[in-house]
């Protein structure tokens, strides 16, 4: 009995731990370590990971550096308004905080997040 729970595991070994091993190198959600942007507009295609956490963390890298006080909220829609042309409208430092599929309730999430942080809110786009 003991030699065949011995096999078993060793026939479930290699299936758990290579998924695991190639998750870790890859990172195919970007959310295991830390990049510095949200979207890589210079390439042709875009393959997006996990927006609501990643619009999160770099807040949470960057708001002592950058001091934002302007942002642009909403799901994927958002895209298209970039943080870089609004600041052309607005008198503040913009951050685009967007999630996929994004709801009022995260919204109101990121709201209270921002307070809890003691951010001030200038302006705020909502899409």
């Amino acid at each position: 009995m003991k030699a065949f729970l011995f096999k078993i595991l060793l026939f479930f070994v290699p299936i758990v731990i290579l998924p695991l091993l190639l998750y870790f190198i890859i990172d195919p959600f970007k959310v295991l370590y830390k990049y510095s942007e949200q979207l890589n507009t210079d390439k042709k295609y875009q393959i997006t990971g996990n927006r609501d956490y990643q619009s999160t963390q770099l807040l949470l890298w960057n708001y002592k550096s950058y001091s934002y006080d302007s942002f642009i909220l909403g799901n994927s829609r958002s895209i298209f308004y970039q943080a870089n042309v609004w600041k052309t409208f607005v008198n503040g430092t913009p951050f685009h905080f967007n999630a996929s599929a994004e709801s009022l309730f995260g919204i109101n999430g990121k709201l209270k997040l921002l307070e809890e942080l003691n951010i001030p809110i200038k302006n705020v786009l909502i899409v």
